[in-house]
């Protein structure tokens, strides 16, 4: 048991440490107060941000995408900008039709760069001047292709079915850039041991960041990881592709037999006269060992475990 004069000792030291602490907190604030109350310069990165949502023009030339400020102010002013981030904003919308346009940065920033708080001004701008050339927005909608790396876990794979939602998106640009786009990537990631059914959202791409405006920024991947299987295909049939006429070739033997592995479904679609094994006329006119390797298409979901004969023999007659 504690004794009354224990308990009123380990109080009286508790006050003690509370009345330290808030003795601490006022002279830090109080110091906070008069520090942040005094002028300061600092550095920022401002983004530079083109919009044309309501304009019929887009950019077409490669301008700096951010702008080095010197910013003078109070302290507490200079902070603001750590809530809300400046950026200098481009409204196309609201420029002269002009085919370009020069801007002095420092000259100019307040126009631009917002938000700006009040009696905060900017010592120095570099570049000294963004240029910006204008041209015939457009806008059209692209599929969305697959650019990342989906490996399934061992023992499974995953067929070529792959549904993305979306599967396409719109994009808006210079209207000569639209035009060459014929679809848009995901993101360059891996995703590892994939089985069973699978939902992965990937970003897109951010290729001409500033120039073209994308409808979404991501797209959901489905498919199925399945257990992987393999068959057989017997007796295919080596054709020889190319020949002139009356040319004769014989391939030695004009046959083989393969095993392939993959996903049930792909596998289930593969039937055996849709598999090309060929050889080349022209490879047969280069040739100076009498031996040839037959050539066999799959497809890209499709391994290939065994082939009966890697190597032919043929007889030329002209």
């Amino acid at each position: 048991m504690i004794s009354e004069a224990a308990k009123e000792k380990i109080w009286n030291r508790i006050r003690k440490t509370n009345a330290l602490l808030g003795a601490l907190v006022f002279a830090f604030l109080t110091w906070m107060f008069v520090a942040l109350n005094h002028k300061y310069v600092a550095a920022w990165k401002v983004p530079v941000l083109v919009k044309m949502e309501k304009s019929e023009r887009a950019v077409s030339n490669d301008f700096d995408r951010s702008v080095e400020v010197k910013f003078e102010g109070e302290g507490w002013k200079l902070i603001s900008f750590y809530i809300r981030r400046p950026e200098w904003v481009l409204n196309l919308s609201e420029e002269l039709p002009k085919d370009s346009l020069i801007i002095s940065t420092l000259k100019y920033y307040q126009q631009y760069i917002k938000p700006i708080p009040e009696g905060v001004v900017a010592l120095e701008v570099l570049p000294t001047v963004l240029q910006f050339k204008f041209t015939q927005k457009l806008s059209k909608s692209i599929p969305i292709t697959l650019g990342a790396s989906l490996r399934p876990k061992a023992g499974f794979a995953i067929p070529a079915t792959l549904r993305f939602e979306p599967e396409s998106l719109t994009v808006t640009g210079p209207k000569d850039l639209i035009q060459s786009l014929q679809f848009w990537e995901t993101e360059n990631k891996e995703f590892d041991n994939l089985e069973g059914r699978f939902q992965i959202p990937i970003g897109l791409k951010n290729d001409f960041e500033g120039k073209v405006i994308k409808s979404v920024s991501e797209v959901v991947v489905k498919g199925e990881a399945q257990f992987l299987t393999q068959v057989e295909f017997p007796n295919l049939e080596i054709k020889v592709n190319n020949i002139p006429v009356g040319v004769n070739v014989t391939i030695i033997p004009n046959k083989l037999d393969i095993t392939v592995s993959g996903a049930v479904s792909d596998l289930y679609l593969i039937r055996p006269e849709s598999l090309q094994v060929s050889v080349d006329y022209e490879s047969i006119l280069k040739d100076t060992t009498g031996v040839l390797t037959p050539e066999l298409k799959l497809p890209n979901t499709i391994s290939l475990l065994k082939i009966s004969q890697s190597e032919v023999r043929y007889i030329l007659r002209r």
